[in-house]
């Protein structure tokens, strides 16, 4: 079993947690407002008007506030409540990915959730074994990915994420420039996108630093040796695994 820190999927869950309450807030804030403009124009209508113009003008201000709301305020809260929803699958699929890294045998050690600013963010997952360090980010997709070209990566040959696997890449960088600046060890670390429900596919020709894999494929993919450059000794993991440990232990328990 391998040498286990942190927790998967706290800062996926309090992501959630965010935009839910964000939710919440604007939703009960946008019927605050309409309800303190109903009341108000009431107030003023009944002061100056007779009962029938009064209740047109709560119709009119009625359809209004339906018609402002269900414009303007139905596709900002339909955006955060999916967002809340995707942040909570994404915690899932961290979970299942974390049960299964715990298999790979005691040589390796696996960090879960590293948040730090040096490193531009968060990712997901990160192991340090005999084959190397690995940036793990865990998307809960549906469908077909596949990686072609210089990195262009889809989901069912339309949707377009490259984005994503670019952020993974700059945060590998990132992990590696501090691990040599950390524990003096020339290191490279390499990005991973894993897919727990997605199946996966690499165009032949693929030229690019980021690697993706399946629930099914990742635990073999980290412990075959790749690039015997990239090889470490027990020693390196060791340092490596105190350094780590050391600096992201206030975000990881």
């Amino acid at each position: 079993m391998s040498k286990n820190f942190g927790n998967p999927g706290n800062f996926a869950l309090a992501e959630s947690r965010r935009k839910l309450n964000r939710f919440l807030f604007c939703a009960i804030f946008g019927m605050l407002g309409v309800g303190y403009v109903c009341g108000l124009q009431t107030g003023l209508a009944f002061s100056r008007k007779p009962i029938s113009v009064v209740v047109f003008i709560l119709i009119l201000i009625l359809i209004a506030s339906v018609y402002y709301t269900r414009r303007y305020m139905k596709r900002f809260l339909d955006k955060l409540s999916e967002e809340a929803v995707s942040y909570r699958k994404g915690a899932d699929g961290e979970a299942l990915i974390a049960d299964d890294l715990s298999d790979l045998p005691d040589t390796y050690s696996v960090f879960h959730d590293l948040t730090h600013p040096s490193i531009g963010g968060n990712i997901d997952h990160v192991v340090v074994g005999p084959t190397g360090v690995f940036a793990l980010e865990t998307k809960n997709w549906k469908g077909l990915v596949t990686l072609s070209g210089q990195g262009t990566l889809t989901v069912d040959g339309k949707h377009d994420h490259t984005k994503d696997g670019k952020v993974i890449l700059g945060r590998a960088l990132n992990l590696k420039k501090k691990i040599e600046a950390l524990s003096n060890i020339s290191t490279f670390v390499q990005a991973v996108m894993v897919f727990p429900i997605a199946s996966v596919s690499v165009e032949q020709g693929t030229r690019c630093n980021l690697d993706v894999q399946s629930r099914k494929t990742l635990e073999d993919y980290l412990k075959r040796s790749s690039n015997s450059s990239r090889t470490l000794t027990p020693q390196q993991i060791a340092t490596i695994t105190r350094d780590l440990n050391a600096l992201f232990k206030p975000a990881a328990q």
